[in-house]
């Protein structure tokens, strides 16, 4: 009797234990009304201090969440709370799921999967999530698990039903070991699927309430495989138990976090890095892809395979890789060349001699500033130094300890004891409120305390906020975000030209409205305009010819040499049916002219061409820039206007020449067989013919590429110089001699997932796909534009001085109609007048860009937009009447016009510019 007693009083106890556990808390924990005791518990009476349990070990605390007898004895039999679930919960789900809490047996987290069975039918001992981390740092604890199915995941979220957590769906990866010779290429195994969960233990609902922000449900990894809160990633504090959450200014991987402000020196553990779950701004950790591949877009792989970084690591002058390969291949490498020297030294190789320490390896040294190598050269480029000192303090945000600065400004702690401390020189004024408890978690955030701004509890000396002109909206921003290049106040005052200009290129178009300065003349369209960009440009964000009054003069001035020279072509041939009534000289004008005028319709062709892809691309032209400037079809139509602007030259010589040869060699000129004008046609053809199609021969790729299209780790632009791309592909190959064809091989084996996409040439230097007229003597094939150049030049002084003798000669004959003779000057000193106007000055600033002088870039647009084409426009006009007359026909519709009508002339109007011939008085 008296033992039945003893176990009443017993259960009376922990009935007691277990109201009063209730009535001290907030949790959603409820009540057990039917707890199951195991019947070997045995327990002494309760007193202040709770009930006494034997222990096999001794006498330990029934209930008080301590493993007193360290087999979890003690606690085994004690109401749920935030250290345990429901047995029902997890041998039957469906009792989870009625909306009404599970009543019965709980079991504790540390006694799950322990071989020893707490609930009915084992289930606790059947539980499929692992416990796999455990954070006690803030008062709201949480524990992460790891779920292998969805089914194990379920059954975890049901078992919680009285708890607030997240689960994330993971595909995890596992890296494998690749080649040094195939560096970039890693590839990734799917070695997984699984869900991580973090649950929010809380003892006191309202406090975790609080603190309800998102990277509190998140986590990381650490480099161990243990899981811990996100919250607690770089605070000073360790929570891993290989410290790998507190890596700062060291080798590795650097972003900015979701949710928490922390130092761009903290570094990720590698562990998170290879599963689909992201924990930095904009998924930067996604560093594997659906393939099992780099993601290249993100990631970069150290050379040496021991490290993955971002790729905005690469090339920022810290030293992020052991092996210094983020930085040895950039275009400045500063950063790479100044820790070399400490390789210059007697140690084996990947070794460097330390003061006090000898040869250690490069890995063990570099950023550890216990070390001195090659005068401290070690850690001088491994981030940048902390300034102002930190203090440790529970987060606004959060309810971890967070690392705050000192006296920045920018109260961090919950108690503002960053900013209201001792040590501050300039001390806000909300310190006042905080010494009394009565701050509002509003201060120094931006936003007002209520819809009355007048009233709002936002303080004027927030030190590191700028205050915006107009308060209909945000007040204040963050002084970094001041002339950053993005409007955060909704007026704008944050990004005024006249507190930003020289931080900020304010933008033409006006579209964005700034950019950071060291973005103008990068190579990179960053303006919608692309006036950010020094360079010849035709084009902006989205048209290939920006300017309207450019674009539409193509289309006119393509058609209109369309038609003329097309009207011209046909008229010619059809006069040149009448042989009987032309004359020798007649014909070979007339074949001369044709041949003119195929020339002049082919730059229509290359006019339309370009008009006709300029509105293809219209809206998204930036997009297709380069693949239009390194395609076949650009080097097509580059090569058709670049041939027609030759043999429009040299046609036009040949006109002069046969002039000069009829005036001076009228016999000679009569008895002319045209075999020879067709011989020297064709001559005149291969010539071109060579002169446009050599620059895009596969024999002369090393002389005439200009750069590569080729986006990679170590430039921001997409275009690289040819300079550049040689000297990575050395840098990589350890080759001291490449031309191009071998680096385009190296290069592409070196980084798959960056492949080479195009070449630019000679026609793709400009977005036209005409080259670079003006170039300097150190530019890509400036010989060869030299050497193009001064044929034209020797072409139109040959026209010129030939046009000044036929003037001359004409003044001396005797001729039956002068009229004929006054027609055939004017149109000569149009021609000359012409020729002058459009083709010397090219040359003339060809040569003065040649040898040094800097030429503004509307001079290209000048030569390639007007002068070159005009040329094709008005020369049917000029060299024939054949198109005047048909206008004139088909304008008035005098006659009935039959297909070939308007190319007929009245017997009075000569097409040919007939060449006066001395009146012969005897011939011997």
């Amino acid at each position: 009797m008296k033992g039945f007693f003893t176990a009443v009083i017993v259960v009376l106890s922990i009935s007691s234990l277990n109201q009063n556990f209730i009535a001290s808390t907030t949790s959603t924990c409820l009540n057990n009304t039917s707890l199951q005791i195991r019947t070997e518990l045995s327990t002494e009476g309760c007193g202040e201090g709770g009930c006494q349990f034997n222990c096999s070990n001794g006498i330990g605390i029934l209930c008080d969440d301590i493993n007193d007898c360290g087999d979890w004895e003690d606690e085994r039999a004690c109401p749920c709370n935030r250290y345990s679930i429901y047995c029902r919960c997890l041998y039957n789900q469906q009792d989870c799921t009625s909306g009404v809490l599970p009543i019965g047996p709980c079991v504790k987290w540390p006694l799950l999967n322990d071989g020893v069975a707490d609930c009915e039918n084992s289930g606790d001992e059947n539980l499929g999530c692992d416990l796999v981390g455990e954070d006690t740092e803030s008062v709201c604890i949480k524990r992460v698990f790891k779920c292998s199915s969805h089914a194990d995941k379920r059954q975890l979220v049901l078992a919680h039903s009285n708890h607030r957590l997240k689960c994330h769906e993971i595909v995890g990866h596992s890296p494998h070991t690749r080649s040094d010779d195939n560096w970039g290429v890693s590839g990734y195994q799917v070695s997984s699927e699984y869900w991580i969960c973090v649950v929010n233990y809380c003892s006191d609902i309202n406090e975790c309430d609080r603190y309800n922000a998102p990277q509190n449900f998140d986590f990381f990894q650490c480099e161990n495989g243990e899981y811990i809160s996100l919250a607690a990633l770089c605070n000073g504090i360790a929570a891993c138990s290989d410290e790998s959450d507190e890596m700062r200014n060291v080798p590795g991987f650097k972003c900015e976090l979701k949710g928490i402000k922390r130092p761009m020196s903290c570094v990720l553990p590698q562990t998170n890095l290879y599963d689909s779950h992201s924990i930095c701004e904009h998924d930067a950790d996604i560093c594997v892809d659906d393939d099992g591949k780099l993601n290249t877009k993100n990631c970069f792989q150290c050379f040496d395979n021991l490290l993955v970084i971002s790729v905005s690591q690469v090339c920022d002058g810290i030293v992020d890789c052991y092996d210094l390969s983020d930085e040895c291949l950039c275009e400045s490498s500063t950063a790479c060349d100044s820790v070399k020297q400490m390789y210059n030294n007697s140690c084996a190789s990947n070794n460097v001699k330390c003061k006090e320490h000898g040869c250690l390896p490069i890995d063990t040294v570099l950023c550890e500033d216990d070390y001195d190598c090659g005068n401290q050269v070690n850690f001088k480029y491994c981030g940048a130094p902390v300034l102002k000192p930190l203090i440790q303090c529970k987060g606004q945000a959060s309810a971890h300890i967070v690392q705050a600065t000192k006296c920045d400004g920018r109260p961090e702690c919950e108690d503002f004891s960053d900013e209201c401390n001792s040590d501050c020189y300039n001390r806000p004024s909300y310190c006042d409120c905080a010494e009394q408890q009565q701050c509002s978690s509003e201060y120094c955030t931006g936003w007002p305390a209520s819809s009355d701004v007048s009233t709002s509890e936002m303080p004027q000396n927030c030190l590191a906020r700028f205050y915006c002109a107009a308060n209909n909206g945000m007040i204040s921003i963050d002084i970094d975000k001041m002339c950053d290049g993005r409007e955060d106040c909704v007026d704008g005052s944050d990004e005024s030209l006249e507190m930003c200009k020289n931080r900020l290129y304010f933008c033409q178009s006006g579209f964005p409205k700034a950019i950071k300065i060291e973005l103008v003349d990068d190579g990179v369209l960053d303006c919608d305009d692309g006036s950010d960009e020094n360079d010849i440009r035709f084009s902006d964000r989205r048209t290939l010819i920006a300017n309207p009054v450019l674009r539409t003069s193509f289309w006119v001035m393509g058609t209109m040499s369309f038609m003329g020279n097309l009207i011209v072509m046909l008229g010619t041939i059809a006069e040149l049916k009448n042989v009987d009534e032309v004359s020798n000289m007649g014909k070979i004008q007339k074949h001369l002219l044709i041949n003119l005028s195929f020339s002049d319709f082919l730059m229509s062709i290359y006019l339309l061409a370009v008009s006709f892809k300029s509105f293809v691309s219209t809206g998204f032209y930036t997009e297709c820039e380069y693949k239009w400037r390194t395609s076949k079809e650009c080097t097509i139509v580059g090569t058709i206007a670049w041939v027609s602007m030759q043999s429009s030259a040299n046609t036009l010589a040949l006109l002069t020449f046969y002039r000069l040869l009829g005036l001076y060699k009228p016999f000679v000129a009569a008895r002319l067989s045209l075999k020879w004008v067709a011989l020297s046609i064709t001559n005149s053809w291969m010539i071109c013919l060579g002169m446009g199609l050599a620059p895009s021969a596969p024999w002369f790729i090393d002389y005439f590429t200009g750069g590569f299209w080729y986006p990679n780790f170590f430039t921001r632009a997409s275009k690289v110089s040819k300079a550049y791309f040689l000297k990575l592909a050395r840098d990589v190959s350890f080759k001291t001699d490449i031309m191009v064809p071998e680096a385009i091989q190296i290069l592409d084996g070196a980084f798959p997932g960056k492949p080479i996409k195009g070449v630019i040439g000679y026609y793709g230097g400009t977005c036209i796909c005409l080259p670079h007229v003006f170039v300097a003597q150190t530019e890509t094939a400036a010989g060869y534009t030299m050497f193009v150049i001064s044929y034209n030049f020797i072409i139109f002084i040959f026209i010129g001085v030939g046009y000044m003798f036929i003037i001359n000669a004409a003044k001396n004959v005797q001729s039956t109609n002068c009229d004929e003779i006054n027609n055939m000057q004017v149109r000569v000193l149009r021609l000359i007048f012409a020729d002058f106007l459009t083709r010397m000055p090219v040359c003339l600033l060809f040569y003065l860009r040649y040898y040094g002088m800097h030429l503004n870039k509307t001079m290209y647009i000048i030569f390639a937009g007007i002068l070159l084409p005009i040329n094709a426009v008005f020369n049917p006009f000029l060299y024939t009447r054949a198109l005047r007359v048909a206008c004139v026909r088909i304008w008035s519709h005098k006659s009935k016009i039959s297909p070939l009508s308007i190319f007929k002339e009245s017997p009075t109007t000569n097409d040919s510019i007939q060449v006066p011939v001395p009146k012969i008085k005897h011939i011997a």
